[in-house]
């Protein structure tokens, strides 16, 4: 299995990274997409995937920091540039928990937008809130893969952005006992994907942390979602990722291990 959102960078997670990460193996999950959020962060998720062949990075300024000052734009394209294998983002739009006005973070995304364009990278969107139909605007004619992270909306925008083309990653929110699943059986499956979000989004809240271990429990709570059983689910959702990534085409320049599996 691949976690498609991680934020391992997370000095939250540093003294126990080498346990977390064999937790991770033991449990399936062969390869993670780590976000960064400013440039704050970004120097480290490229120290640390550069030195861990099964991590791939990301960069990206998520929507609470989009009023961030300097030449972020400039400093993002260089290691889009130095980094064939990156994706674009965290990046997004907030329109609950952001302090930056909602105009502020749409010129912020489209920056992302525009450069996951000209390199041609996956890009990773955090929407929360109102933001709905504005980023459906700003996704028109967009030709690269698109994922929604953390997708906890309603069934009808389900079903508008899978029209889209855009793939789903599921996370610790579904595995709360009072979270409706009904929006899930909108998604198709062939569109999944699973994240862990750490050291983030825990199901029990705040004072966990969350690790790709999680994973395997998410594939054993939602397979029945669509009449699979768990390891159907991890197969799929890892075929998934890889498609999102690139990796099936073998345009990402990622390297791959001797038995053939992707090395993120």
């Amino acid at each position: 299995m691949i976690d498609a959102h991680c934020h391992l960078q997370s000095p939250e997670l540093a003294p126990y990274l080498e346990e977390l990460l064999l937790r991770a193996r033991n449990s399936g999950v062969d390869g993670a997409v780590v976000n960064g959020t400013s440039p704050r962060d970004w120097p480290q998720v490229e120290q640390l995937c550069r030195t861990r062949a099964e991590l791939r990075p990301s960069f990206g300024l998520h929507p609470w920091q989009a009023d961030f000052e300097g030449d972020w734009a400039q400093e993002l394209e260089r290691l889009l540039q130095n980094n064939p294998n990156a994706g674009v983002g965290e990046c997004g739009l907030d329109s609950l928990l952001s302090e930056v006005p909602l105009a502020q973070q749409l010129e912020t995304l489209r920056i992302h937008i525009q450069l996951a364009s000209e390199y041609q990278r996956p890009i990773t969107l955090h929407l929360l809130g109102k933001v709905w139909q504005p980023i459906q605007a700003e996704l028109v004619g967009l030709d690269v893969p698109i994922l929604l992270h953390a997708f906890g909306a309603s069934a009808e925008l389900a079903r508008q952005f899978s029209r889209q083309g855009c793939y789903f990653s599921l996370g610790g929110m579904w595995l709360r006992p009072e979270k409706n699943r009904g929006a899930l059986h909108e998604l198709p499956v062939d569109r999944v994907l699973l994240e862990s979000d750490a050291p983030y989004q825990h199901p029990k809240g705040k004072r966990f942390h969350t690790e790709p271990a999680l994973l395997a429990e998410l594939c054993d709570q939602l397979a029945p979602v669509w009449g699979l059983q768990p390891e159907e689910l991890a197969a799929q959702s890892h075929q998934n990722a890889l498609r999102w990534l690139g990796e099936e085409a073998g345009n990402s320049g990622n390297p791959r291990s001797p038995d053939g599996k992707s090395k993120l």
